[in-house]
């Protein structure tokens, strides 16, 4: 019990209060069943010999007066289930009463600690949802995820149709405004839509089809006007979405394709700066990363044959690269192709193994296809892997005037799953690098993220359970194990969490979880998150029946929340490669 001087204004009468007030402070798992304990201390204050009667409460944050039962005998306040879920009901909150007529039975209340004035500064990605019982309840409060939380990486997974993609393009969204760029691999062109932010009729119209300009005004009204209520909603506004497009730069770029912004991919096995001190320092990584990216040069060369029938084919491009890096043999851009085709043709050692070069390579014609298939990389279409500013972290952290860049990295274009894998390496190739330079943070510096790393499911996710191997999954893998410490923050969502490998993802700390259509898919959610009893099967019951943006959120810190994703500041929709060339390239 604590009290506080009688110096404010008593709400009902208007007089001023002299006296100590009794205050009560009870922490918030205190309300259990409709019912609030209360401590003796309460009923030794008021004095009742009734076994009910009424309290007259005044809120006095909401300015609302209302009414409560109470039992002296068993300490117990009946009638706050309403005032609870209307207000945060975080396990770390206290409700506070004061007992300003014990007379009258007149009380004040209030909730003090909520999540907000927890966690302080955040990335704000939707409301929370009170629970009492197996209930939700829609509250007026936002949910944050704490900034720091970034580190320890985010796993977003749902059906199509979840809202999946809106909670990552959120946490893209509230990174670049705390001043954190991202790299954002868009697989199906939805992502490119956070280039969008719309706060203009004309903007909408635009973007608005119809057949007669009659029809497209009408329609880009309604899409604006729908725009600044759903945003209302969120507590955001038009003024804010403007804001947020003064802060930021938002790029789409189109590997292999001049429809968006040109990037070349033109260093599939170049060697990392001083390849010969990481050898000597990190034999290990040395080793995984030439592996790494001989898997996604190979798998590009020879689209869907599988590994085992191009093997020696593999095991000469690994040890004719790992020969390269470390006798400073240029393997970059155009000219490192060409480089690669001499090595080739006449390698710089004499064995493989045990066994001669020409024994182990030139049985069935395997050394003239491979030189036909790396030539096919430097004539026709697929020179345009070359063309645009080489791939490097430069471009990507480089805003114009200070703002804070987007990177979509549009992948629509590319239709085997082999070219996916290989860009996908070289992003995570790139990050690596640029991480070795880098000294400790405790603050993010890079948003890494992955709609679906699922991929097409099975043999084709970028990062798969066990039999399958990709291309991508070691850079991607070295990401969430070693980004903490540099900033570096992976946020990888899919569709399919039965196909990625829990291993790896154990690495992420926070996971949000919307629907999901199968029991095996959920059963391995349940795995991952690591949850038991009462909160599980509450868990399970959000994963079946979950509307679109409704979703669980295991915290970093072991906390289970329920939250509403907000409205986007971005024009959410999936853009085709033809709209994307309408973009402004910059």
């Amino acid at each position: 019990m604590e009290g506080e001087e009688s110096g404010q204004i008593d709400t009902q009468t208007g007089e001023v209060r002299t006296a100590r007030v009794p205050m009560f402070s009870i922490p918030v798992d205190k309300f259990k069943k409709q019912y609030l304990q209360l401590p003796q201390e309460f009923g030794d204050a008021l004095d009742s010999h009734a076994d009910k009667e009424p309290l007259s409460v005044f809120d006095s944050d909401a300015k609302k007066e209302f009414i409560l039962d109470f039992y002296p005998k068993k300490l117990l306040l009946e009638g706050l289930a309403e005032w609870v879920r209307d207000h945060d009901s975080g396990s770390e909150a206290r409700i506070s009463i004061s007992i300003l007529d014990a007379v009258k039975r007149k009380l004040e209340i209030r909730l003090e600690g909520t999540a907000a004035e927890q966690h302080g500064e955040g990335l704000y990605l939707g409301k929370e949802y009170n629970m009492v019982g197996g209930r939700k309840y829609e509250a007026n409060r936002k949910w944050l995820l704490p900034e720091g939380d970034l580190l320890t990486h985010v796993f977003i997974c749902g059906v199509t149709g979840s809202g999946k993609t809106v909670v990552g393009k959120a946490i893209v969204e509230e990174a670049a405004a705390l001043g954190v760029p991202s790299i954002v691999v868009d697989l199906k062109g939805d992502l490119s839509s956070i280039a969008l932010t719309l706060t203009q009729l004309h903007e909408f119209e635009l973007w608005t089809e119809a057949r007669s300009s009659e029809d497209r005004a009408a329609k880009a009204r309604q899409a604006l006007d729908r725009h600044r209520r759903n945003l209302e909603d969120s507590d955001l506004t038009l003024e804010a979405v403007q804001a947020f497009k003064d802060r930021v730069h938002v790029r789409v770029f189109t590997p292999r394709s001049n429809k968006g912004m040109p990037i070349g991919f033109a260093s599939p096995l170049g060697a990392p700066p001083y390849p010969v001190d990481l050898y000597r320092k990190e034999k290990e990584t040395f080793d995984n990363l030439v592996a790494s990216l001989t898997n996604a040069f190979m798998d590009r060369l020879y689209p869907g044959v599988k590994r085992t029938k191009i093997e020696n084919e593999r095991n000469y491009v690994y040890e004719l690269v790992h020969h390269a890096w470390l006798h400073r043999i240029s393997l970059h851009g155009e000219p490192g192709l060409r480089q690669l085709l001499r090595l080739v043709e006449e390698p710089p050692f004499e064995e493989i193994g045990g066994l001669p070069v020409t024994q182990y390579i030139d049985a069935e014609n395997r050394r003239k296809r491979l030189l036909n298939k790396i030539n096919t990389m430097l004539a026709g279409p697929e020179r345009m892997w070359f063309e645009g500013p080489p791939l490097s972290m430069e471009v990507f952290l480089q805003g114009p005037q200070g703002k804070t860049p987007i990177n979509v990295i549009n992948l629509t274009e590319l239709d085997h799953f082999e070219d996916r894998s290989f860009v996908v390496a070289q992003l995570a190739y790139e990050v690596n690098k640029w991480m070795r330079d880098q000294s400790g943070t405790e603050r993010p510096r890079l948003i890494f993220f992955i709609d679906e790393i699922g991929g097409g499911g099975g043999k084709q996710a970028f990062f798969p359970s066990f039999p399958y191997e990709s291309a991508a999954k070691w850079g991607l893998n070295y990401l969430v194990r070693q980004g903490r410490g540099v900033g570096v923050c992976c946020v990888f969502a899919t569709q399919n969490p039965g196909d990625v490998d829990y291993k790896g993802l154990s690495n992420c700390h926070t996971w949000i979880i919307g629907k999901l259509a199968t029991d095996r898919d959920r059963k391995k959610v349940m795995e991952g998150m690591e949850v038991w009893g009462f909160e599980a099967e509450r868990i399970k019951r959000n994963m079946v029946g979950a509307a679109t943006g409704d979703f669980v959120v295991k915290t970093a810190t072991g906390e289970v929340k329920y939250v509403k994703e907000r409205w986007l500041r971005s024009h959410h929709r999936v853009l085709t490669l033809a709209e994307v060339a309408n973009l402004p390239q910059t």
